[in-house]
């Protein structure tokens, strides 16, 4: 592009733009991309802030794939906008070098991206999923109405803190399932045909780049996991210099196992275990819905709050008597109270057991106290540094 073509794309600060509803006083760029500009903008009467994005007006011609897909978002923007976490749309028009802009509520908040530039070797377990569980609740209603995003990346989810939640930016690849009336395919030319390969490489679903029409809510949920992994891991799992070998290990390769995350613990196999549905090559694999995904983080982030729950430390209050046996993951102790003499059984960890150990013992924990029919927990700490469950001792034959 040229620098007169350049110029007359760009908008100059207190430039005035007319769209359907206001007028709009143009401030401070935000951001450029190779198709158009995002601009702070002021309504023209009030004092309200907008967003006011640009697409360039080389792009602008009628029937270009630019404008399809800035059309698209326009329309579908509109149709979302009563669903939470969508960026809202407020206005439309042109401007007067002829470039199509569109209106939105300015999110004046890091995205995702943003932070895990500040954070490089990813975030802890229990942020990272809370940030998903976020992301699930705003596709679960727009998955519902059969829409999808077919981009989620980290550069497209903002994050707002305290309360927690996120906004779902960038809908100009979005699409029903099927094709309607006002949702015409974007295209691309590849050589000397046309074909549609919406989509960010590093998050694009085997599905998305082989047969483009043929995508559903689980295409779009493949991107959230890849998203998950790389707030762990600090990276996406599937890297490459050449596109060709980034879709490649999308479609043949596994994610290299998480050892451990930013805060130096080691990866709940929980979660090693929904990152492998997440990430299943075959649709059929992985999560259907929203709601489903979601559900099994849930279920993560109880373990892992449970885990967090502070061990008393029990070293000085019992003495080991002998070995009376040993189970999958620990070893079964005859043992006595110091303070009153009474022998009890303690059951531990066996030393180097992972996070499974620990809530296995958990578990048992919660499941015993105060049950009947269960042998009577005294109570649960640790020693030498590994999970112990007291428990009354059994003097009887099984």
């Amino acid at each position: 592009m040229s620098d007169s073509e350049n110029k007359k794309s760009h908008l100059e600060q207190g430039a005035i733009c007319t769209g359907n509803s206001h007028r709009y006083e143009v401030g401070s760029e935000i951001g450029a991309g190779g198709m158009g500009t995002v601009y702070r903008a002021k309504v023209i009467g009030g004092d309200r802030e907008v967003a006011l994005k640009v697409l360039h007006a080389e792009f602008s011609e009628e029937g270009s794939s630019a404008r399809e897909r800035f059309e698209r978002e326009i329309h579908v923007l509109t149709d979302l906008k009563v669903f939470r976490g969508i960026v809202r749309i407020e206005d439309w028009g042109d401007t007067d070098s002829g470039g199509l802009f569109l209106v939105m509520e300015l999110v004046d908040t890091p995205t995702l991206a943003d932070i895990l530039e500040e954070n490089p070797n990813g975030l802890n377990q229990i942020e990272a999923i809370q940030i998903i569980v976020e992301v699930l609740s705003v596709l679960e209603p727009i998955h519902r109405r059969r829409f999808l995003h077919r981009d989620l990346k980290p550069h497209n989810i903002s994050v707002y803190r305290d309360p927690l939640s996120v906004r779902i930016l960038d809908f100009g690849l979005s699409k029903p399932y099927q094709e309607g009336v006002g949702y015409d395919k974007v295209t691309r030319k590849v050589g000397a045909k046309a074909q549609e390969i919406p989509g960010s490489p590093h998050y694009m679903a085997v599905e998305q780049f082989l047969r483009p029409k043929d995508v559903d809510a689980r295409t779009d949920l493949y991107a959230v996991g890849i998203i998950l992994y790389e707030m762990l891991a600090g990276v996406p799992p599937f890297r490459g210099i050449y596109l060709q070998d980034i879709l490649k290990q999308h479609r043949e390769t596994e994610p290299s196992a998480i050892a451990t995350t930013a805060d130096g613990k080691t990866l709940s196999y929980r979660i090693a275990a929904v990152l492998e549905k997440a990430l299943a090559k075959k649709r059929e694999a992985r999560y259907q819905d929203a709601a489903e995904f979601k559900d099994a983080l849930f279920d993560v982030l109880n373990a892992l709050n449970r885990a967090e729950r502070p061990l008393e430390i029990l070293d000085d209050d019992y003495s080991i008597l002998r070995k009376l046996g040993a189970g999958g993951n620990s070893d079964v102790f005859e043992a006595e109270d110091k303070s009153s003499g009474d022998h009890v059984a303690m059951k531990v960890a066996r030393e180097g057991g992972g996070d499974w150990d620990r809530e296995t013992l958990l578990n048992e924990a919660d499941r015993a106290l105060k049950h009947p029919n269960i042998v009577p927990i005294v109570e649960f700490g640790s020693l030498e540094g590994r999970p112990a469950l007291v428990m009354e001792l059994m003097s009887a034959g099984t």
